[in-house]
Formats: C-alpha cells, sequence, structure tokens
C-alpha cells in the first residue's frame, strides 16, 4: 500500500487542517491503513497524479479504476493516457497550473468525454502532484447538459448552409460532441444511389477523400441496414477500407442517416457516420444515446439541404429551358437556334465543346460545333448512320433513346476535322433528341477536366435538347416554306409568261379569223394551226400541273409489272428523234440487242425517259448531242440520258429535283417548260421503287441522268 499520507501537504498555521495531517502523521500503520481503505471504497472517483517528463498515475480507488482502460496497481507509474483514454493530460496541467495557494481545492462541473455530468475537486499536492475527486451528478443533470450539446450542435448544421458544405459541419459537430473519436461522414447521393463514399472526415489515417466504401464494411452494412452497429477492434469486419483499417485496440461505431419513409430515389439511407474511439475504452449507453440521437437530427438536416440543393437545381433547368424557349420563340433562323441551343448548353452545364447533329434518313448530318476557347463552327458534314459504329457511346444513345455519359469518345473513328478536339476530352454526356417520339438529331457535350456529367446535367441537356430540336424543325420548315412560296411565286410569274403567249396568239388569230381578215384558204388553214399548237402547249402545261397535284398527293398509282426495258428506250428514242433533228443535233441509243425485263410502271418510264431527252436537247450548247444507254445489273437496270448541253453547277446539283425549280442560262434563255418535269419524274421513279438521279453535271460539260429500276427477282423493298 502507498504511503498516501505522505502526498498530504503540511500546513505552518495549526488548523484544523494542519492537526488532521499531524494527526495522520503520527499514526500507527494500522490507521493509515484505514484511511487508505476509506479512500479505496469510496463511491466517488479517486485519483492522484504526478508531473515529471508526462503526466502520470500515482494512485487510483476502485471507483477510478471502474472508468479507467487499465485499474488498480497496474495503472500505477503509466502515463494518463493510457489509464484514462478519455482524459486529455491537459486538462491536469490546467489544474496544475490553476491560482491559488496549494492547499485550495477546485471545483469544476461540466461535461466529460462520455457525456454525463460530472463535479470535480482538485487539490494540489504540491508543484507537480495533484488529487483529483470526481463525482457524477446523476442522470437528469447529464441528460440536460447532453440535451444542450445537442441542441447547440444541430443550430449550427441546421442554418441554410450549401449541401456541399453540410457532411463537413456533421464531422466538426460531431467531433464537439465527443472529443476522442475519429468521425467520417459518408454519403449515398442521388447521382449514385449504390455508391457509399467518403466525404468529410477529421483524420487522414482512416480514409481518403471521395474513396469507394464496401458494402461489407462497418460503414457498408449500417448504410444498407438502416441501423447503428457496433464492433470492437480488431475485427475481421472492415470499417471502411482494407487500406484504412484502424491498428490496435478501439470501439467502432457506424450510424446510419435515415428519414422516416422512403427516400423518393429508393435509398435506404443518406449515408453513414461512423466514430472510432482513441484508446480501448468502449462506448457509453450515454456516448451511443448521445451519437445516435445526432445522427437522426443530422439526417434531417442533410435531407433538408439535398431537398432544397434539387429545387433550386429544378427551378434553374425550368428558367434555363424557358429563357432557351423564349429565345428560340424569336427567331425563325435554323443557323440562329443551332447557335443559341449550342451556346447556352456550354454555361448551362459548364461545359467546353457541344456538338449538334441532325439525323436525315440513313445519314447524320453533323451540323455545328461550339468550344468554349474557340467560336462556332459550321461543319454541315454528312455520314452514312453505319459511321456511328466507331463511336459505342454515341451509337448506344441513338440505340437506345436514352442519354449515355460516359468517358472520351473514339479518337481514332472520328472524323479528321474533329481528332484534335477529341484527343483533350475527358468525360461525355451522348443525348438523343426526340422528336414526336423518334430521334431526330444528337447533342454531344464534353468536358476536358475529370468532373462527370450528373444526373442533373442530364436533365438539363435534354430539356434544352428537345425544345431546340422542335425550334429547329419549325425553322426549317419556315425557311421551306418560304422557298416554297418563292418557288411557286416564281412559277405562277413563269406560267403567266407562258401561259400569255399562247393565249396572246389564240386570241389575235382568233379575232382575225372572226373579222374576216384572212384574204384565202391558206392563211387561214396557217391560223388554224397556229391556233392548235398554243392549244398543246396549254394542255401541256395544265397537265404537268395535274400530273405535279397527283404525285404530291400520292394519288398517282404505280402497278409494277414486268416490261421490257430496252422496248421503251427505244421508243422513247423514236419519239425524240425529230426534236433533235430540228435542233440540229444527234440522238443515239445504245440498247442491248435483245429485251431486258424490269419492275415498274411503262407509262411512268415513258414519262420519265421523255422528260430526260427533251431537256437534253432543248437545254443546249451548240449542236445537241445526246446518247441513251441501257444497262442491266444482277438486280436491277439502269437508263442514263447524257447531253453536251449547259451542264449545271454543283450548288444547284440538289435543286434541280425540286418543284417550280428551273435552272435557266446559255444561249436560249426562252426555253419552255414549268420546272416540274425532273420533279415529277423522281417522285414518279420513287413510287416505282426506283430512284431518278443526277450522275454528273458541270457548266460547259454536260449532264448525266439516270433511271434505275428493280429486276424481276430483286429482294429490294418498295
Amino acid at each position: 500500500m502507498h504511503n498516501f499520507c505522505g502526498m498530504v501537504a503540511q500546513g505552518s498555521v495549526e488548523s484544523s487542517d494542519a492537526v488532521l495531517a499531524r494527526l495522520l502523521a503520527a499514526a500507527d500503520a494500522g490507521g493509515v491503513r484505514h484511511v487508505a481503505r476509506l479512500l479505496d471504497s469510496a463511491a466517488f472517483s479517486v485519483a492522484v497524479f504526478e508531473r515529471d517528463t508526462e503526466i502520470r498515475v500515482a494512485y487510483v480507488n476502485r471507483a477510478a479504476s471502474a472508468q479507467a482502460a487499465i485499474g488498480g496497481e497496474s495503472a500505477i507509474g503509466l502515463p494518463v493516457s493510457e489509464v484514462f483514454p478519455q482524459v486529455n493530460a491537459s486538462f491536469i496541467e490546467q489544474l496544475l497550473a490553476a491560482p491559488g495557494d496549494q492547499a485550495t481545492p477546485m471545483n469544476r462541473r461540466g461535461m466529460l468525454p462520455g457525456g454525463a455530468a460530472w463535479s470535480i475537486d482538485a487539490i494540489r499536492l504540491g508543484p507537480d502532484r495533484l488529487m483529483v475527486l470526481a463525482e457524477e451528478l446523476g442522470e437528469a443533470v447529464s441528460s440536460r447538459q447532453r440535451l444542450e450539446s445537442l441542441l447547440a450542435s444541430m443550430n449550427a448544421i441546421w442554418r441554410p448552409i450549401d449541401f456541399s458544405s453540410m457532411p463537413s459541419q456533421i464531422v466538426e459537430q460531431a467531433g464537439r460532441l465527443l472529443t476522442d473519436v475519429d468521425v467520417v461522414v459518408c454519403a449515398m447521393t442521388s447521382e449514385e444511389p449504390r455508391d457509399l463514399r467518403v466525404v468529410a472526415s477529421n483524420t487522414d489515417g482512416l480514409t481518403s477523400a471521395n474513396a469507394m466504401v464496401s458494402e461489407d464494411s462497418l460503414a457498408g452494412r449500417a448504410a444498407m441496414s438502416g441501423e447503428p452497429i457496433e464492433i470492437n477492434l480488431p475485427s475481421d469486419m472492415i470499417v471502411l477500407t482494407p487500406e484504412t483499417q484502424p491498428e490496435g485496440i478501439h470501439s467502432a461505431r457506424a450510424v446510419p442517416f435515415t428519414v422516416a419513409g422512403q427516400i423518393a430515389d429508393g435509398r435506404t439511407s443518406l449515408g453513414v457516420m461512423v466514430l472510432v474511439k482513441h484508446g480501448a475504452a468502449p462506448f457509453t449507453d450515454a456516448e451511443r444515446r448521445l451519437v445516435d440521437e445526432f445522427a437522426r437530427l443530422a439526417a434531417l438536416a442533410l435531407h433538408r439541404a439535398e431537398l432544397l440543393r434539387d429545387a433550386r437545381s429544378s427551378a434553374r433547368r425550368l428558367q434555363l429551358t424557358l429563357d432557351l424557349a423564349m429565345a428560340f420563340a424569336s427567331s425563325l433562323s435554323a443557323r440562329e437556334v443551332v447557335q443559341l441551343l449550342l451556346n447556352r448548353t456550354l454555361d448551362a452545364v459548364e461545359a467546353d465543346r457541344a456538338t449538334l447533329s441532325t439525323l436525315e434518313g440513313d445519314e447524320i448530318v453533323i451540323e455545328a460545333t461550339y468550344a468554349r476557347a474557340g467560336e462556332l463552327r459550321w461543319v454541315g458534314r454528312r455520314y452514312p448512320l453505319d459511321f456511328l459504329d466507331r463511336q459505342p457511346l454515341v451509337k448506344r444513345a441513338l440505340e437506345t433513346r436514352q442519354p449515355v455519359v460516359g468517358g472520351r469518345l473514339d479518337v481514332d473513328g472520328a472524323a479528321p476535322e474533329f481528332r484534335e478536339a477529341l484527343s483533350m476530352i475527358a468525360n461525355t454526356a451522348n443525348l438523343p433528341l426526340m422528336l414526336h417520339g423518334e430521334p431526330g438529331g444528337l447533342l454531344v457535350v464534353s468536358r476536358t477536366g475529370e468532373t462527370p456529367f450528373t444526373a442533373g446535367d442530364v436533365s438539363i441537356l435534354e430539356l434544352m435538347g428537345n425544345a431546340a430540336m422542335l425550334a429547329l424543325r419549325n425553322a426549317r420548315l419556315f425557311e421551306d416554306l418560304e422557298l416554297a412560296s418563292a418557288a411557286k411565286t416564281q412559277f405562277l410569274n413563269m406560267a403567266a409568261h407562258e401561259l400569255r403567249t399562247p393565249i396572246t396568239v389564240i386570241r389575235g388569230y382568233t379575232s382575225m379569223l372572226r373579222e374576216g381578215g384572212m384574204s384565202d384558204r391558206a392563211e387561214t388553214d396557217n391560223a388554224l394551226d397556229v391556233i392548235a399548237q398554243k392549244a398543246a402547249e396549254l394542255a401541256k402545261l395544265v397537265d404537268a400541273l395535274l400530273q405535279s397535284a397527283r404525285v404530291q398527293s400520292h394519288s398517282e398509282g404505280a402497278e409494277r409489272t414486268e416490261f421490257d426495258i430496252v422496248e421503251c428506250a427505244a421508243e422513247a428514242v423514236a419519239r425524240a428523234r425529230p426534236f433533235s433533228d430540228l435542233a440540229g443535233g444527234t440522238l443515239t441509243a445504245l440498247l442491248p440487242p435483245g429485251p431486258v425485263h424490269a419492275l415498274g410502271n411503262p407509262e411512268h418510264t415513258s414519262r420519265i425517259l421523255d422528260n430526260l431527252i427533251n431537256n437534253a436537247i432543248a437545254y443546249r450548247s451548240g449542236e445537241p448531242h445526246v446518247e441513251v444507254r441501257v444497262d442491266a445489273g444482277p438486280d436491277y437496270v439502269a437508263i442514263d440520258v447524257q447531253d453536251n448541253g449547259r451542264g449545271i453547277p454543283e450548288s444547284e446539283h440538289a435543286a434541280v429535283f425540286d418543284e417550280f425549280v428551273r435552272i435557266d442560262g446559255g444561249e436560249d434563255e426562252s426555253v419552255p417548260g414549268s420546272g416540274l418535269g425532273l420533279y415529277i419524274g423522281r417522285r414518279l421513279a420513287q413510287s416505282m421503287g426506283g430512284e431518278l438521279i443526277l450522275v454528273r453535271s458541270a457548266p460547259g460539260e454536260g449532264s448525266v441522268f439516270r433511271l434505275r429500276l428493280d429486276r424481276p427477282g430483286a429482294d429490294r423493298p418498295v
């Protein structure tokens, strides 16, 4: 037994304290043992601490041993941190340094680690010795003080702060509630509802930021079960990750952030708070109640912050879409719509590049691309749809009709003009733009940094992209309408001119006949011939208008029958020969010696060939030389009409098959026509399952048009 009474200070005045000290000093060994037994059996905790190079334990009674990690005789001489890991040695230093003389007792009340309320009396037994007597004040006082601490922590995290700052606030306040723990907060976000990641911590030893937490870990099991889980370490169960498993003897408790009812996106919890105690002392019941209640309140604050963030994000998305829709509504220019979309897209989701493509039949048209560091670049390049086989992310978005978020695109598989830009891209969002339930285009948005696109980003892009697709469709319909209106105006002017000439002639000769202005029978017959000729021209013009209306309404039937294309071509050449002879030209037919059968409508085929051959003769440059060739393949027949006429500029190639379009120029500006021949011809060819195309043409070099039809037995669909 230690000579405890030797530690009692000697007073210089014969006070009651001094008398007691002298009496104890004079007592025999049995008296000292009784005093020591009295302290050993006291209900309150008694400990004596000594200071040399560090604070060490000189004595503990039984009550103090119950609060210690190492009690009784084994604790003597050990550092405070090993015996009482929940007590900071600086606390003892503060008591030793407190003002007052050696015999003056000091009293402290408050919360000690563990969550209980204590009254602490400390008596200096010399400059480097201190006796501490500590007594728990009772459950009522402890509960009140725990509640006060909890409310103070909740006030700190319930303030309207940014959602991204909330986990750090939770860690900070949890560290204030329990000062002897390491705290880690892991989150399951709405963007990644199946992933548990570290988002905040007050220690670098347990894990690194954004680390993925295993489902089999302590944190993962608590998050999935929705119930607190506590283990003593060392343990076979991983706390967070295998690389950061704490060493030594510890207690670890994981408390999930749960809210009443199921979270809308299906998550079982918002995350989990993991606490690892310093030293071997386990969590007390008071500590468990404290951290569990704090976690429940923190979950409410976390959920509130997440809902506020999502509400602000939704409002921002709607405002962006509304602003863009208003901008679209004020523009009927397709180029302006594309420019608005790409420009606003980069600002809306903080991206670095955006590219818009549209789908036209079996082709994809890359309309334009815009980079934050550069200017809007119009591309206008066309590629077959199988070009997307080189870009799996884009192809999957188009096939599934769902946005696809991923990493970089295939640089080697890209068009040459995009390879340099794509080499700098790290993350992409690939969105099909829907129009009437079908994909009408593609929007590819990319970032050069490592920040991936979130579900919120994709939602914004979908709203903006689909609104743009509708606006682009409307703008192009308006442009087509303007072009059609201009073409029809041109046609009406041209038709009026074409009609006026024969009508004027007919009226003139009719007036002369009525007034008897003809001197003989020959003049009368000549007038009647002119009237008949002009009436035929009028009939031909009216017939072209009616034919155009029929093909537009798809009322022109085209039941496919088997016929001899060689015979059909020979008859067309024979019909056009007088016109060729009149123009002083040559008309040659290169035909196979025997029949070649095709599938189609002989009447429609004859009409197409008549128009092609007559155009070749009429739009001449000098003496016309026209050649008609028939070529037969395994499953097709092709009739080429080649001339040495004026030719057509490349910029007009696509327009020659449009309605009311005439490509004038050259020697003869008075070639009669309605601008409907090639338009009607292409429509008739398509109705037969064939096609009419311009193979080649250039000014001064003539043109080659080709009519292609199926052969009997071909499996090409109509």
